[in-house]
């Protein structure tokens, strides 16, 4: 009697493992490779990584937005082939809805091909050392036509646009703020990071310029300030930079409202590359997907800039930066500036320090309620 008393505990021990396991499992995140999906609309086939969040199998009634990707094969630590280095997405996801501070999202990394730099481009250039470009809409009909099909027919998604994203960097920043721009049927939330605005003299910015209607989009575009080295205006601002602001100011012109339409963040040192981005990544998810719309601002730094040598040759700009309550940053766009004394260190309303004396002053900047007093020394 004992053995068969024994025998039916081993079993139901046995059992109660199997069941935690299964729901510890169903729990947990999953990232899926759909590899070489094929397409009618562009040349090569490509692989897509589906991240479903935790609690996806194991909550069977609910839907999921969607972002899709564009280099998806740099997004996941856990894949192989592309950068070295990773953005580490799914640590990013993992943590962020565990912290409740991101709403449980499908992605969709889609990974590029030898035809990146065409079919990211939406127009065709013929320059010294480069041709190239002119493939995106038939890329976004990809998307649109193929992959969003067929994801959301083998995914529980909430296929409308209010739900539905696309994020790239670079020219994939560049292709999904087009695709967004021109799809707003099929995507309301757009991440454009670090976008190669300057594309065929500024294409994208001239679209946006002459449009006539306030598409339902929320966006996110952020940019370097050490991106590059060329400054074509000499303004003591990068081009990148200089690009940024003037999309920027384009969609303030169209009636797009900070905080509210988009946000915007000039990281101070942020260079081109996929550590940048990877760096960035946490920003993007709360300016498009975060639980709370409209955080509140808690803090606003600059960083450096503490001390200025007299006779510093060109104007100093700075960058400050807002951080808010759900650990969000952006650039604060309505910004004061004041010096304590401008006969050692003049400071222009647009950020722009002038040193022309020597001693210590403070730096009082102003934005969005916060006040920062920053000491600095000319010497």
């Amino acid at each position: 009697m004992w053995k068969i008393t024994l025998l039916t505990l081993l079993i139901c021990l046995i059992a109660a493992a199997v069941i935690r396991w299964h729901i510890v499992s169903n729990r947990t995140a999953q990232l899926v490779t759909i590899a070489s999906f094929p397409s009618n609309h562009l040349e090569k086939e490509r692989d897509l990584y589906v991240y479903t969040p935790p609690g996806y199998k194991f909550k069977f009634w609910q839907r999921y937005p969607v972002l899709y990707m564009q280099d998806g094969q740099n997004l996941f630590t856990e894949t192989h082939g592309g950068s070295s280095t990773k953005w580490g997405l799914k640590q990013s996801l993992d943590r962020l809805i565990a912290e409740g501070k991101l709403e449980p999202i499908i992605v969709v990394g889609i990974s590029n091909t030898s035809d990146r730099l065409n079919e990211y481009a939406p127009t065709h250039i013929e320059r010294p050392g480069l041709s190239a470009g002119g493939k995106a809409d038939a890329y976004i009909n990809f998307i649109i036509k193929e992959c969003k099909p067929y994801i959301d027919g083998h995914y529980r998604t909430k296929p409308n646009a209010e739900h539905t994203g696309v994020v790239g960097s670079s020219l994939g920043g560049l292709v999904s703020f087009y695709a967004g721009w021109n799809h707003p049927e099929t995507f309301s939330r757009i991440g454009a990071v670090s976008p190669s605005f300057w594309w065929d003299d500024k294409y994208m910015e001239r679209i946006v310029r002459q449009s006539s209607d306030k598409k339902p989009l929320r966006m996110w575009i952020d940019i370097g300030t050490a991106e590059e080295t060329s400054d074509r205006d000499n303004d003591g601002i990068i081009d990148a930079v200089d690009d940024a602001r003037s999309m920027i100011q384009a969609l303030q012109e169209k009636g797009y409202k900070p905080g509210s339409d988009f946000r915007y963040y000039e990281e101070q040192g942020g260079v081109h590359n996929e550590s940048a981005w990877a760096g960035r990544i946490d920003d993007i998810l709360l300016g498009l997907y975060g639980k709370e719309h409209h955080p509140r601002p808690v803090k606003l730094e600059v960083k450096g800039w503490d001390k200025i040598p007299a006779n510093y040759p060109n104007p100093i700009v700075v960058f400050p930066t807002l951080t808010y309550d759900n650990g969000l940053h952006s650039t604060p766009l309505a910004v004061t500036y004041r010096s304590s004394d401008e006969h050692i260190l003049k400071a222009s309303s647009d950020g722009r320090l002038s040193p022309v004396g020597k001693g210590t002053v403070t730096l009082t900047i102003e934005a969005d309620g916060i006040v920062l007093d920053k000491p600095i020394t000319v010497k």
